[in-house]
């Protein structure tokens, strides 16, 4: 085995999310003695700011490169992303996003890379039979496929058809010296900075605004509660492709949209209720960010959420049906979160056993340092040849 193990997490583009924070998660918590960390991305803008998800990788001194690219079908992309491989020569190139994933592992064998693996981070309900055959032929090749949930990972069994010996389980981690609770001071100045009145509750969106989050229905939800005589303040952060249509929703209701956060998890502390109104998720960070921060929340029922409050009665109190997986909320079933969050709103006793216990669940099952210590056992145990491919 080489004196350090160099890793190359290859992203589609330095935006703020769910799979690129694991990535940094995985990057700066490995042993600088034992590994090299190195990320690059394929797709992605040249423009004349630096991205906010590049920014944290710089800090976290981990290396960065950007190929600067549009899409696959252009042959420069998969040229350029050869040479870049050449170059760095990583002992593992380890994808995380659709598609780069799968078109890392492909040209990294074309270019010498000995080891390639990717990350399955959410349920994928879209890949084209095309795509499907893709991971399919690739899967064979790499020694292990790496699932964020059992429930992502009987996706990549049944959906995706990946042969059940390759693909692993191993849940995100989150930081609990980072997100932690705050004492009551430190939150009423948070609470302060953003204008919100001392008897005014805090409901917090963190999330991108995208389709698989239906960010859209924030806004109305905390509207109804207003409506409903309830002194509530909705804030929003991230950013995504569905900005403009969560900004029209957000008119005239009381929710402000802060865009992309660096102090995500001191509003959390703050916050009176996490709100998530997703659609479909891996492993759901957001929440488990909130659970560490002792926040109470309110979800959906999603197979990943279920798994975080199983046999936990005062996390289960906060779960609400789950969104339909396209188009909007309907009406009723935005009447019934409504109902449910004003609940948790009014059992503030509730909401402290919730937070309590929420940040004992994470230490408990999904810690940083267990996540990232899975990971170094799987990059050391392929690169020593004790993983290794299917044989062809």
């Amino acid at each position: 085995m080489p004196d350090r193990i160099k890793v190359c997490q290859v992203l589609s583009n330095y935006v703020v999310g769910g799979a690129e924070m694991v990535a940094l998660d995985i990057a700066r918590g490995l042993d600088p003695e034992r590994f090299e960390s190195l990320v690059v991305t394929v797709i992605e803008p040249d423009g004349p700011d630096e991205p906010e998800m590049r920014r944290r990788f710089r800090e976290a001194g981990i290396p960065t490169f950007a190929l600067h690219h549009r899409n696959f079908r252009d042959p420069r992309t998969l040229w350029d992303m050869a040479r870049f491989f050449r170059r760095q020569r990583p002992d593992i190139l380890h994808g995380h996003k659709r598609f780069s994933d799968a078109w890392a592992c492909r040209v990294g064998r074309w270019a010498g890379v000995p080891h390639r693996i990717w990350t399955r981070h959410s349920v994928y309900r879209d890949m084209n039979a095309r795509q499907l055959r893709r991971y399919r032929t690739l899967a064979p090749r790499t020694p292990v496929v790496v699932a964020v949930s059992d429930v992502v990972r009987q996706n990549c069994l049944q959906t995706e058809g990946l042969p059940a010996a390759l693909v692993r389980t191993v849940v995100n981690g989150i930081d609990t010296e980072r997100f932690a609770p705050r004492a009551a001071a430190e939150r009423a100045a948070i609470r302060a900075a953003l204008g919100v009145e001392p008897d005014e509750q805090l409901l917090l969106f963190v999330g991108r605004l995208s389709e698989e989050k239906a960010p859209e229905a924030f806004p109305p939800l905390v509207a109804r509660l207003a409506a409903q005589g309830l002194a509530v303040r909705g804030f929003m952060c991230g950013d995504g492709p569905l900005a403009a249509r969560v900004r029209a929703a957000a008119a005239g209701t009381p929710v402000t949209l802060l865009g992309v956060r660096r102090d995500i998890p001191e509003l959390l502390a703050a916050c009176d209720l996490l709100v998530s109104t997703s659609r479909v998720e891996g492993l759901p960070l957001n929440i488990m960010e909130a659970m560490a921060a002792g926040a109470a929340f309110v979800g959906p029922d999603l197979d990943q959420v279920l798994q975080l409050v199983t046999g936990e009665p005062d996390l289960a109190a906060g779960v609400y049906p789950r969104p339909p997986d396209r188009g909007p909320v309907p009406d009723d079933q935005l009447a019934r979160w409504a109902a449910l969050t004003a609940a948790r709103l009014a059992d503030a006793d509730g909401r402290q056993r919730s937070g309590r216990r929420g940040r004992a669940v994470i230490g408990e099952r999904f810690s940083l340092d267990r996540m990232v210590r899975t990971y170094a056992g799987i990059y050391e145990d392929i690169v020593a040849g004790r993983l290794r491919p299917a044989p062809q």
